[in-house]
């Protein structure tokens, strides 16, 4: 585990500078006390440097039967959002989306109090105008007009789709509706009115990711599954990628101790079926490693094309350099479905090059590609819930700073 045997052989000469081994040995310290201080249940990580492995490691321990490895299925959770935009992208270079064209154009009922003028890209970008808070307040007034218990934002995942069901039973919903018409969530979310017009300012908005999700399956006419599978996964090589997993496959998911985050969430029947597509994508390192290769080396890898290197360039441009997020306008940098670095100053790694894009998920995932450094990091972890004696703190930048610290580029 940590360092690489092609680095520990002298591989680092094919890197063509040399390594610092004493940094990367720093880096496999770290993770061990992660795994045995309480931070984290578990940790699978492997990270690239000009396409060659350089460090790995698997940390912790799963609470299910099935070993921990690089083939341990995790949901990722908002990880899914740049898989929902590469998707929404070969769509567009299929001729079947266009990203500046409005959502009505593909989600009809979509209209109305200002909400015309959001395009598909806006979601992408996070800067549509409309907040996953302006969503759950219409959903809690919704749950109290009917008289459903227990309106308090800190449900259990769980919960709500109890919640989902009793308001489906409340507004009639014909049980026979599948997609997004039979999704009370959904049409209470049309009743949104926009606080203030597209690119004002960039909020990040799981709900528009959701919304691509359901463009994704009205113009295909396959679930986000097949799509996905057809289009990506399988083409890439992704044997253990999904949004619903077959059964067959379950035991191969991680399953987390009572003092993981959201721990009967995660483990929950319900989760594994969830194909949400802001955050219901389960995926292993192996297989998050070979898309984040693919994006790295603009839209192609192991002679499979996924997209052209121009979708991969505007994937990866700044689209809010004129929006603000808090105030300020470094902050808003995004790309479509990724976390753009720029002039930010956050906890994803200050090392890491003004090029870099990266996404993190809900209970302790991370993936990051850095086109200028030629790195891709790709790290699954189950965190567990904040103890009263223990500092729990953000492991993400500790990793990508002491990482690239091996390195003098």
């Amino acid at each position: 585990m940590g360092i690489t045997e092609q680095i520990k052989s002298g591989r680092d000469r094919a890197l063509g500078m040399q390594v610092h081994m004493d940094r990367l040995e720093q880096l496999e310290e770290m993770l061990q006390k992660y795994g045995t201080d309480g931070q984290r249940q578990a940790i699978v990580i492997k990270i690239l440097k000009n396409d060659i492995p350089v460090f790995e490691g698997i940390y912790g321990h799963n609470n299910g039967e099935y070993r921990l490895g690089y083939d341990t299925i995790f949901q990722v959770s908002s990880i899914s959002k740049p898989v929902i935009a590469t998707l929404m992208l070969s769509l567009q270079e299929d001729g079947l989306v266009d990203l500046t064209e409005p959502v009505y154009k593909y989600l009809p009922e979509f209209s109305g109090d200002g909400k015309e003028c959001i395009c598909l890209w806006h979601f992408l970008t996070h800067s549509s105008g409309i907040t996953d808070e302006m969503i759950e307040n219409n959903f809690q007034e919704q749950l109290k007009i009917w008289g459903l218990q227990d309106t308090s934002w800190t449900n259990s995942r769980v919960e709500k789709q109890k919640q989902l069901q009793g308001l489906r039973e409340k507004l009639g919903c014909d049980p026979k509706q599948n997609g997004r018409l039979g999704d009370p969530y959904y049409l209470i979310s049309l009743q949104t009115k926009l606080s203030q017009d597209p690119r004002k300012e960039m909020v990040y908005c799981s709900y528009g990711f959701q919304m691509m999700k359901w463009i994704i399956e009205e113009v295909t006419g396959q679930t986000i599954d097949q799509y996905a599978c057809e289009r990506l996964f399988g083409p890439l090589g992704m044997k253990d990628t999904y949004f619903i997993v077959p059964e067959e496959k379950w035991y191969k998911i991680i399953q987390r101790e009572e003092s993981a985050v959201a721990a009967n969430w995660f483990n929950s029947d319900v989760n594994k079926t969830n194909d949400n597509g802001a955050g219901g994508l389960k995926t292993t390192v192996n297989d998050m490693i070979r898309f984040c290769r693919m994006i790295q080396k603009e839209g192609t890898l192991d002679g499979k094309r996924i997209l052209s290197p121009g979708s991969i360039r505007h994937m990866l441009r700044n689209y809010n350099a004129e929006v603000i997020s808090n105030g300020s306008k470094e902050y808003a940098n995004w790309g479509l479905g990724w976390n753009l670095n720029g002039d930010k100053m956050d906890d994803a790694g200050m090392l890491r090059s003004f090029r870099a894009a990266d996404h993190s998920g809900f209970g302790g995932t991370k993936i990051l590609i850095d086109p200028e450094k030629d790195v891709v990091l790709v790290c699954f972890t189950v965190e567990n819930v904040l103890f009263s004696d223990k500092e729990f703190f953000g492991i993400n930048g500790r990793i990508v700073n002491t990482f690239y610290s091996a390195f003098d580029d």
